[in-house]
Protein backbone atom coordinates (compact mmCIF):
# COMPACT_ATOMS: atom_id res chain seq x y z
CA UNK A 1 0.00 0.00 0.00
CA UNK A 2 1.66 3.49 -0.69
CA UNK A 3 2.09 5.47 1.92
CA UNK A 4 -0.57 8.00 3.04
CA UNK A 5 0.70 12.05 2.61
CA UNK A 6 -2.23 14.14 3.08
CA UNK A 7 -2.94 17.30 0.79
CA UNK A 8 -2.86 20.59 3.11
CA UNK A 9 -7.06 20.29 2.82
CA UNK A 10 -6.96 17.37 3.68
CA UNK A 11 -4.49 17.40 7.06
CA UNK A 12 -6.20 20.28 7.97
CA UNK A 13 -9.08 18.13 8.55
CA UNK A 14 -7.03 15.75 10.45
CA UNK A 15 -5.82 18.01 12.57
CA UNK A 16 -9.48 19.38 13.37
CA UNK A 17 -11.24 16.39 14.59
CA UNK A 18 -8.12 14.54 15.97
CA UNK A 19 -6.38 16.81 18.36
CA UNK A 20 -8.57 20.72 18.08
CA UNK A 21 -11.58 19.20 19.51
CA UNK A 22 -13.72 20.42 16.46
CA UNK A 23 -16.51 17.85 17.23
CA UNK A 24 -19.16 18.72 14.05
CA UNK A 25 -18.06 19.62 10.84
CA UNK A 26 -18.64 19.92 7.00
CA UNK A 27 -16.25 18.97 4.35
CA UNK A 28 -17.42 20.50 1.14
CA UNK A 29 -15.19 18.89 -1.30
CA UNK A 30 -15.68 18.22 -4.98
CA UNK A 31 -14.30 15.24 -6.77
CA UNK A 32 -10.92 14.73 -6.92
CA UNK A 33 -9.90 15.70 -3.65
CA UNK A 34 -8.94 12.29 -1.84
CA UNK A 35 -12.50 12.25 0.29
CA UNK A 36 -12.50 8.60 0.80
CA UNK A 37 -8.54 8.01 1.08
CA UNK A 38 -9.16 10.43 3.75
CA UNK A 39 -12.43 9.34 5.44
CA UNK A 40 -10.57 5.51 5.86
CA UNK A 41 -7.61 7.45 7.05
CA UNK A 42 -9.63 10.00 9.63
CA UNK A 43 -11.21 6.44 10.86
CA UNK A 44 -8.07 4.19 11.26
CA UNK A 45 -6.43 7.00 13.09
CA UNK A 46 -9.14 7.93 15.27
CA UNK A 47 -9.20 4.10 16.29
CA UNK A 48 -5.52 4.15 16.97
CA UNK A 49 -5.57 7.40 19.29
CA UNK A 50 -8.89 6.12 21.28
CA UNK A 51 -10.49 2.52 21.45
CA UNK A 52 -13.64 2.17 20.95
CA UNK A 53 -16.59 1.82 18.07
CA UNK A 54 -16.61 4.14 14.81
CA UNK A 55 -18.86 4.60 12.33
CA UNK A 56 -19.19 5.29 8.49
CA UNK A 57 -22.69 5.91 7.47
CA UNK A 58 -23.52 5.66 3.71
CA UNK A 59 -26.88 6.67 1.76
CA UNK A 60 -28.03 2.94 1.63
CA UNK A 61 -26.74 -0.26 3.54
CA UNK A 62 -26.64 -2.13 -0.38
CA UNK A 63 -23.35 0.81 -1.10
CA UNK A 64 -22.07 -0.01 2.08
CA UNK A 65 -22.27 -4.35 1.51
CA UNK A 66 -21.31 -4.44 -2.31
CA UNK A 67 -19.52 -1.25 -2.93
CA UNK A 68 -17.45 0.45 -0.06
CA UNK A 69 -16.61 -2.66 2.13
CA UNK A 70 -14.27 -4.08 -0.89
CA UNK A 71 -13.27 -0.40 -1.54
CA UNK A 72 -12.13 0.61 1.47
CA UNK A 73 -11.08 -2.42 3.42
CA UNK A 74 -7.69 -2.72 0.71
CA UNK A 75 -6.46 0.97 2.30
CA UNK A 76 -6.51 -0.68 5.66
CA UNK A 77 -2.57 -2.33 6.63
CA UNK A 78 -3.85 -6.28 7.33
CA UNK A 79 -1.29 -6.45 10.10
CA UNK A 80 -3.62 -3.71 12.12
CA UNK A 81 -6.63 -5.76 11.37
CA UNK A 82 -7.77 -8.23 14.00
CA UNK A 83 -10.91 -9.43 13.00
CA UNK A 84 -13.41 -8.81 9.84
CA UNK A 85 -17.11 -9.51 9.83
CA UNK A 86 -18.86 -9.37 7.10
CA UNK A 87 -22.05 -9.93 7.98
CA UNK A 88 -22.30 -6.73 10.52
CA UNK A 89 -19.71 -5.12 8.10
CA UNK A 90 -16.80 -4.08 11.01
CA UNK A 91 -13.66 -4.41 11.07
CA UNK A 92 -12.38 -4.68 14.20
CA UNK A 93 -8.26 -3.31 15.10
CA UNK A 94 -5.43 -4.97 16.96
CA UNK A 95 -4.56 -3.14 20.01
CA UNK A 96 -2.34 -0.59 19.31
CA UNK A 97 0.62 -0.12 21.54
CA UNK A 98 4.07 2.09 21.33
CA UNK A 99 5.47 4.86 19.71
CA UNK A 100 3.24 6.07 16.78
CA UNK A 101 4.37 8.22 14.40
CA UNK A 102 1.30 10.32 12.48
CA UNK A 103 2.04 13.74 10.21
CA UNK A 104 1.49 16.26 13.48
CA UNK A 105 4.02 14.28 15.20
CA UNK A 106 4.77 10.97 17.63
CA UNK A 107 2.51 9.72 19.71
CA UNK A 108 3.11 7.36 22.81
CA UNK A 109 0.11 4.47 22.63
CA UNK A 110 -1.17 2.22 25.59
CA UNK A 111 -4.15 0.23 24.91
CA UNK A 112 -6.45 -1.12 27.79
CA UNK A 113 -6.21 -4.45 27.52
CA UNK A 114 -9.40 -4.85 29.91
CA UNK A 115 -11.55 -3.27 26.52
CA UNK A 116 -12.51 -4.30 23.10
CA UNK A 117 -10.42 -2.72 20.75
CA UNK A 118 -11.06 0.00 18.70
CA UNK A 119 -13.78 -0.71 15.71
CA UNK A 120 -14.90 0.72 12.15
CA UNK A 121 -18.13 -0.66 11.27
CA UNK A 122 -20.27 0.33 8.45
CA UNK A 123 -23.78 1.24 8.15
CA UNK A 124 -26.54 2.63 5.79
CA UNK A 125 -28.78 5.09 6.93
CA UNK A 126 -31.65 4.12 4.87
CA UNK A 127 -31.84 1.41 7.80
CA UNK A 128 -31.19 3.91 10.74
CA UNK A 129 -34.21 2.51 12.92
CA UNK A 130 -31.92 -0.82 12.95
CA UNK A 131 -29.05 1.11 14.70
CA UNK A 132 -31.02 2.77 17.89
CA UNK A 133 -29.20 2.52 21.15
CA UNK A 134 -25.16 1.90 19.90
CA UNK A 135 -22.23 4.02 20.96
CA UNK A 136 -20.21 5.97 18.65
CA UNK A 137 -16.54 7.78 19.19
CA UNK A 138 -16.58 9.24 16.00
CA UNK A 139 -18.82 8.77 12.72
CA UNK A 140 -18.34 10.20 8.78
CA UNK A 141 -21.21 10.64 6.60
CA UNK A 142 -20.66 9.82 3.27
CA UNK A 143 -22.12 11.82 0.76
CA UNK A 144 -24.63 13.17 3.03
CA UNK A 145 -26.41 15.76 0.09
CA UNK A 146 -28.14 12.59 -0.26
CA UNK A 147 -28.84 11.18 2.59
CA UNK A 148 -32.42 11.85 4.67
CA UNK A 149 -31.39 14.10 8.23
CA UNK A 150 -34.12 11.66 9.90
CA UNK A 151 -31.23 9.15 10.23
CA UNK A 152 -29.03 11.56 11.84
CA UNK A 153 -31.61 13.59 13.78
CA UNK A 154 -32.95 10.76 15.54
CA UNK A 155 -30.53 7.80 15.62
CA UNK A 156 -27.10 8.84 15.09
CA UNK A 157 -26.22 11.85 17.00
CA UNK A 158 -27.67 10.18 20.26
CA UNK A 159 -24.85 7.61 19.77
CA UNK A 160 -22.23 10.33 20.69
CA UNK A 161 -24.10 12.21 23.63
CA UNK A 162 -22.31 9.58 26.00
CA UNK A 163 -19.08 9.71 24.39
CA UNK A 164 -18.58 13.53 23.59
CA UNK A 165 -17.71 11.96 20.11
CA UNK A 166 -17.36 13.68 16.61
CA UNK A 167 -18.99 13.58 13.64
CA UNK A 168 -17.92 14.95 9.82
CA UNK A 169 -20.56 15.44 6.86
CA UNK A 170 -18.61 14.31 3.71
CA UNK A 171 -20.77 15.97 0.34
CA UNK A 172 -20.52 18.00 -3.20
CA UNK A 173 -22.77 20.09 -4.45
CA UNK A 174 -26.29 19.57 -4.81
CA UNK A 175 -29.69 22.12 -4.27
CA UNK A 176 -31.03 20.02 -1.43
CA UNK A 177 -32.59 22.57 1.23
CA UNK A 178 -31.29 20.26 3.99
CA UNK A 179 -27.81 19.99 2.97
CA UNK A 180 -27.80 24.08 2.18
CA UNK A 181 -29.08 24.69 5.66
CA UNK A 182 -25.96 22.48 7.25
CA UNK A 183 -23.10 24.28 5.50
CA UNK A 184 -24.82 27.59 5.97
CA UNK A 185 -24.62 26.51 9.62
CA UNK A 186 -21.25 25.09 9.49
CA UNK A 187 -19.53 27.99 7.67
CA UNK A 188 -21.53 30.45 9.96
CA UNK A 189 -20.13 29.12 13.26
CA UNK A 190 -17.10 27.86 12.13
CA UNK A 191 -14.58 28.42 14.96
CA UNK A 192 -17.07 30.74 16.88
CA UNK A 193 -16.15 28.90 19.93
CA UNK A 194 -12.92 28.60 21.66
CA UNK A 195 -10.24 26.17 21.33
CA UNK A 196 -10.51 23.85 24.72
CA UNK A 197 -12.41 21.73 26.74
CA UNK A 198 -16.14 22.43 26.02
CA UNK A 199 -18.99 23.81 28.87
CA UNK A 200 -22.29 23.26 29.09
CA UNK A 201 -24.55 24.75 27.44
CA UNK A 202 -27.58 26.79 28.94
CA UNK A 203 -29.71 24.96 26.03
CA UNK A 204 -31.16 21.72 27.77
CA UNK A 205 -31.70 20.23 24.37
CA UNK A 206 -27.90 20.74 23.42
CA UNK A 207 -26.01 19.77 26.68
CA UNK A 208 -22.59 20.59 24.87
CA UNK A 209 -21.45 23.74 22.77
CA UNK A 210 -20.90 22.26 19.41
CA UNK A 211 -17.81 23.32 18.26
CA UNK A 212 -17.79 23.67 14.02
CA UNK A 213 -15.15 23.15 11.35
CA UNK A 214 -16.15 24.02 7.77
CA UNK A 215 -13.99 22.78 5.01
CA UNK A 216 -14.04 23.68 1.21
CA UNK A 217 -11.99 22.31 -1.63
CA UNK A 218 -12.28 21.83 -5.32
CA UNK A 219 -10.05 20.10 -7.46
CA UNK A 220 -7.72 23.26 -7.28
CA UNK A 221 -6.20 22.23 -4.22
CA UNK A 222 -5.02 18.81 -5.05
CA UNK A 223 -1.75 19.67 -6.91
CA UNK A 224 -1.75 16.45 -8.38
CA UNK A 225 -4.89 17.12 -10.90
CA UNK A 226 -3.90 18.82 -14.11
CA UNK A 227 -5.62 21.59 -15.54
CA UNK A 228 -5.38 20.46 -19.07
CA UNK A 229 -7.10 17.30 -17.36
CA UNK A 230 -10.17 19.38 -16.13
CA UNK A 231 -10.27 21.39 -19.43
CA UNK A 232 -11.03 18.51 -20.89
CA UNK A 233 -13.10 16.70 -18.81
CA UNK A 234 -14.89 20.17 -19.59
CA UNK A 235 -14.88 20.15 -23.16
CA UNK A 236 -16.65 16.93 -23.19
CA UNK A 237 -19.62 17.56 -20.64
CA UNK A 238 -20.00 20.52 -23.42
CA UNK A 239 -20.09 18.62 -26.12
CA UNK A 240 -22.72 15.87 -24.84
CA UNK A 241 -24.46 18.63 -23.00
CA UNK A 242 -23.54 17.89 -19.72
CA UNK A 243 -21.76 20.79 -18.41
CA UNK A 244 -24.60 21.34 -15.47
CA UNK A 245 -23.39 18.03 -13.94
CA UNK A 246 -19.66 18.79 -14.76
CA UNK A 247 -19.67 22.33 -12.95
CA UNK A 248 -21.65 20.76 -9.77
CA UNK A 249 -19.03 17.71 -8.86
CA UNK A 250 -15.84 19.15 -9.26
CA UNK A 251 -16.35 23.49 -9.27
CA UNK A 252 -19.19 23.01 -6.12
CA UNK A 253 -21.94 24.85 -8.20
CA UNK A 254 -25.08 23.28 -7.61
CA UNK A 255 -27.15 22.02 -10.94
CA UNK A 256 -29.78 24.34 -10.80
CA UNK A 257 -27.28 27.40 -11.25
CA UNK A 258 -26.66 26.02 -14.83
CA UNK A 259 -29.39 26.97 -17.08
CA UNK A 260 -31.87 28.11 -14.79
CA UNK A 261 -35.52 29.95 -15.79
CA UNK A 262 -34.99 31.93 -12.84
CA UNK A 263 -31.53 32.83 -11.57
CA UNK A 264 -33.37 35.80 -9.75
CA UNK A 265 -35.55 33.79 -7.45
CA UNK A 266 -33.31 33.61 -4.20
CA UNK A 267 -34.96 32.19 -1.17
CA UNK A 268 -33.39 34.46 1.40
CA UNK A 269 -35.31 36.97 -0.71
CA UNK A 270 -38.59 35.63 -1.89
CA UNK A 271 -39.20 32.90 0.53
CA UNK A 272 -41.21 34.18 3.92
CA UNK A 273 -42.80 33.23 6.50
CA UNK A 274 -46.73 32.39 6.42
CA UNK A 275 -47.64 35.07 9.29
CA UNK A 276 -45.47 37.49 6.78
CA UNK A 277 -48.45 37.55 4.22
CA UNK A 278 -50.75 40.56 4.86
CA UNK A 279 -54.54 39.82 5.73
CA UNK A 280 -55.84 42.40 3.07
CA UNK A 281 -55.59 41.92 -0.54
CA UNK A 282 -57.26 40.59 -3.77
CA UNK A 283 -57.44 36.51 -3.81
CA UNK A 284 -56.96 34.47 -6.85
CA UNK A 285 -56.28 30.96 -7.73
CA UNK A 286 -53.79 29.81 -10.62
CA UNK A 287 -54.66 26.31 -11.88
CA UNK A 288 -52.77 23.89 -14.23
CA UNK A 289 -54.90 20.80 -14.52
CA UNK A 290 -52.00 18.39 -15.51
CA UNK A 291 -53.16 16.02 -17.82
CA UNK A 292 -49.91 15.40 -19.21
CA UNK A 293 -48.75 12.08 -18.50
CA UNK A 294 -46.44 12.18 -15.22
CA UNK A 295 -47.66 16.08 -14.62
CA UNK A 296 -49.54 16.74 -11.31
CA UNK A 297 -52.68 19.18 -10.84
CA UNK A 298 -51.04 22.17 -9.54
CA UNK A 299 -52.96 24.93 -7.73
CA UNK A 300 -51.57 28.03 -6.40
CA UNK A 301 -53.46 30.75 -3.91
CA UNK A 302 -52.25 34.28 -4.75
CA UNK A 303 -52.67 37.39 -2.87
CA UNK A 304 -52.28 41.04 -4.63
CA UNK A 305 -51.78 43.83 -2.76
CA UNK A 306 -53.05 47.35 -3.89
CA UNK A 307 -49.48 48.18 -4.23
CA UNK A 308 -49.59 45.23 -6.77
CA UNK A 309 -47.22 42.65 -4.76
CA UNK A 310 -48.04 38.96 -5.04
CA UNK A 311 -47.99 36.69 -2.16
CA UNK A 312 -48.27 32.93 -3.11
CA UNK A 313 -49.75 31.74 0.44
CA UNK A 314 -50.56 27.87 -0.27
CA UNK A 315 -50.58 25.40 -2.87
CA UNK A 316 -52.33 21.86 -3.78
CA UNK A 317 -49.88 19.41 -5.59
CA UNK A 318 -50.06 16.15 -6.56
CA UNK A 319 -50.07 13.55 -9.50
CA UNK A 320 -53.92 12.15 -9.90
CA UNK A 321 -55.77 14.55 -7.59
CA UNK A 322 -59.08 14.37 -8.83
CA UNK A 323 -60.87 17.80 -10.52
CA UNK A 324 -63.57 17.59 -6.99
CA UNK A 325 -61.24 16.96 -4.57
CA UNK A 326 -59.03 19.34 -5.71
CA UNK A 327 -62.04 22.31 -5.41
CA UNK A 328 -62.92 20.68 -2.19
CA UNK A 329 -59.26 21.45 -0.66
CA UNK A 330 -59.40 24.96 -2.40
CA UNK A 331 -62.68 25.35 -1.12
CA UNK A 332 -61.21 24.32 2.60
CA UNK A 333 -57.93 26.98 2.55
CA UNK A 334 -60.04 29.77 1.39
CA UNK A 335 -62.63 29.37 4.30
CA UNK A 336 -64.52 32.77 4.14
CA UNK A 337 -62.10 35.00 2.13
CA UNK A 338 -63.57 35.56 -0.56
CA UNK A 339 -62.27 34.37 -4.36
CA UNK A 340 -61.94 36.75 -7.04
CA UNK A 341 -60.90 34.34 -9.82
CA UNK A 342 -59.55 31.30 -10.78
CA UNK A 343 -56.97 31.60 -13.88
CA UNK A 344 -56.87 28.02 -15.24
CA UNK A 345 -55.37 26.15 -18.18
CA UNK A 346 -57.25 27.20 -21.64
CA UNK A 347 -55.83 24.15 -23.16
CA UNK A 348 -58.65 21.89 -20.96
CA UNK A 349 -62.10 23.91 -21.62
CA UNK A 350 -63.90 20.81 -21.19
CA UNK A 351 -63.01 20.83 -17.48
CA UNK A 352 -63.02 24.73 -17.17
CA UNK A 353 -66.64 24.58 -17.86
CA UNK A 354 -66.89 21.79 -15.56
CA UNK A 355 -65.66 24.03 -12.86
CA UNK A 356 -68.02 27.42 -13.83
CA UNK A 357 -71.25 25.02 -13.96
CA UNK A 358 -70.37 24.36 -10.39
CA UNK A 359 -70.51 28.15 -9.87
CA UNK A 360 -67.06 28.50 -9.41
CA UNK A 361 -65.56 31.94 -11.01
CA UNK A 362 -63.19 30.51 -13.62
CA UNK A 363 -61.31 31.92 -16.43
CA UNK A 364 -59.55 30.63 -19.10
CA UNK A 365 -55.63 31.71 -19.81
CA UNK A 366 -54.80 33.85 -22.60
CA UNK A 367 -52.81 31.47 -24.71
CA UNK A 368 -51.02 33.92 -27.39
CA UNK A 369 -47.80 33.79 -29.88
CA UNK A 370 -44.45 33.05 -27.73
CA UNK A 371 -46.92 32.94 -24.77
CA UNK A 372 -44.49 30.81 -22.54
CA UNK A 373 -41.47 33.22 -23.21
CA UNK A 374 -43.77 35.93 -22.56
CA UNK A 375 -45.09 34.69 -19.21
CA UNK A 376 -41.65 33.44 -18.17
CA UNK A 377 -40.73 37.44 -18.96
CA UNK A 378 -43.01 39.07 -16.72
CA UNK A 379 -42.43 36.36 -13.98
CA UNK A 380 -38.76 37.60 -14.03
CA UNK A 381 -39.84 40.75 -13.88
CA UNK A 382 -41.74 40.43 -10.81
CA UNK A 383 -38.71 38.50 -9.54
CA UNK A 384 -36.43 41.32 -9.54
CA UNK A 385 -36.09 43.70 -6.62
CA UNK A 386 -37.66 47.40 -7.43
CA UNK A 387 -35.72 50.82 -5.30
CA UNK A 388 -38.11 51.94 -3.32
CA UNK A 389 -38.75 55.05 -1.94
CA UNK A 390 -37.60 54.03 1.89
CA UNK A 391 -35.59 51.10 2.95
CA UNK A 392 -34.17 47.97 0.55
CA UNK A 393 -35.57 46.94 -3.24
CA UNK A 394 -38.34 44.82 -2.92
CA UNK A 395 -39.54 42.19 -5.48
CA UNK A 396 -42.83 41.97 -6.37
CA UNK A 397 -43.45 38.40 -5.46
CA UNK A 398 -42.95 36.36 -1.87
CA UNK A 399 -44.23 32.84 -1.40
CA UNK A 400 -44.90 31.28 1.91
CA UNK A 401 -41.96 28.57 3.05
CA UNK A 402 -45.21 26.30 3.54
CA UNK A 403 -45.62 25.86 -0.36
CA UNK A 404 -42.45 23.40 -1.04
CA UNK A 405 -43.53 22.28 -4.10
CA UNK A 406 -43.59 25.50 -5.86
CA UNK A 407 -40.38 26.76 -4.18
CA UNK A 408 -38.96 23.55 -5.28
CA UNK A 409 -40.05 24.32 -9.43
CA UNK A 410 -38.61 27.80 -8.54
CA UNK A 411 -35.08 26.81 -8.45
CA UNK A 412 -35.46 23.54 -10.81
CA UNK A 413 -37.03 24.77 -13.43
CA UNK A 414 -34.42 24.77 -16.18
CA UNK A 415 -33.36 24.99 -19.83
CA UNK A 416 -31.64 22.14 -21.92
CA UNK A 417 -28.28 22.49 -21.48
CA UNK A 418 -26.65 23.54 -24.47
CA UNK A 419 -25.32 21.06 -26.81
CA UNK A 420 -22.53 20.91 -29.84
CA UNK A 421 -25.02 21.01 -33.13
CA UNK A 422 -28.02 21.82 -31.30
CA UNK A 423 -29.19 25.16 -31.21
CA UNK A 424 -30.27 26.66 -27.61
CA UNK A 425 -34.15 26.87 -27.03
CA UNK A 426 -35.79 29.84 -25.52
CA UNK A 427 -38.21 27.19 -24.25
CA UNK A 428 -37.34 25.72 -20.98
CA UNK A 429 -37.38 21.78 -20.11
CA UNK A 430 -40.73 20.29 -19.32
CA UNK A 431 -40.27 19.49 -16.01
CA UNK A 432 -40.86 21.41 -12.76
CA UNK A 433 -42.94 23.46 -14.25
CA UNK A 434 -46.59 22.95 -12.64
CA UNK A 435 -46.94 25.68 -10.12
CA UNK A 436 -45.28 27.91 -12.85
CA UNK A 437 -47.04 27.53 -15.56
CA UNK A 438 -50.18 28.30 -13.05
CA UNK A 439 -48.41 31.18 -12.11
CA UNK A 440 -47.93 32.30 -15.63
CA UNK A 441 -51.21 32.14 -16.60
CA UNK A 442 -52.08 35.07 -13.99
CA UNK A 443 -49.47 37.10 -15.72
CA UNK A 444 -50.66 36.61 -19.20
CA UNK A 445 -53.95 36.73 -17.67
CA UNK A 446 -53.12 40.43 -16.31
CA UNK A 447 -51.20 41.91 -19.64
CA UNK A 448 -53.44 40.57 -21.81
CA UNK A 449 -56.97 40.12 -20.48
CA UNK A 450 -59.51 37.28 -20.80
CA UNK A 451 -59.05 34.73 -24.01
CA UNK A 452 -61.30 36.09 -26.69
CA UNK A 453 -62.36 32.92 -28.50
CA UNK A 454 -65.76 32.54 -29.84
CA UNK A 455 -64.82 28.76 -30.57
CA UNK A 456 -64.77 28.17 -26.67
CA UNK A 457 -68.92 28.34 -25.61
CA UNK A 458 -69.12 30.44 -22.13
CA UNK A 459 -71.38 29.44 -19.63
CA UNK A 460 -73.91 31.84 -18.12
CA UNK A 461 -71.27 32.39 -14.79
CA UNK A 462 -68.29 33.23 -17.16
CA UNK A 463 -70.61 35.76 -19.17
CA UNK A 464 -70.50 37.34 -15.96
CA UNK A 465 -66.80 38.71 -16.22
CA UNK A 466 -65.66 40.77 -17.90
CA UNK A 467 -61.81 40.37 -19.90
CA UNK A 468 -60.45 41.22 -16.69
CA UNK A 469 -62.08 38.72 -14.19
CA UNK A 470 -64.45 41.66 -12.97
CA UNK A 471 -68.22 41.36 -12.50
Amino acid sequence: MPKYVPLPKQREAHVAFLLENYNRGVLHWGRRMGKTVWMVQQLMWACMLKQGPHHIIFKEYQQAESVAWNQYLHLIPPKMIKDLNKSTLTITFQHFNGKIKFPWGEVELKADLDRPPASIRMLGSDRADQHRGGESLGMIFDEYQDQDSYGWDFVYQPMLLTTDGWAAFMGTAKDNDEWAELLTKAENNFDKYPKGRLEPSDDENDPINIRWYFSKATWRDNPIIKPALIARLRSEAERDGKLGAFLQEHELQPFTQQGAVYPSFKKEIHVIRPDQVPAEGTDYVTLDFGFTEGHPLAMGFIRITRDDIWYQWDEVYGVGIQLDDAIAEMQVKLGDRKLTAIIADSARPDLIDYMAVKGLPVIPSPKKQNSIVSGIDLLRVRLKPKIQIIGEPKPNYYIANNCKKSIYEWTHYRYREIKLNRHPSEVPEKKFDDNLDALRYLALFFKYGQVKDEAIPKTEMQKNFNQYGLL
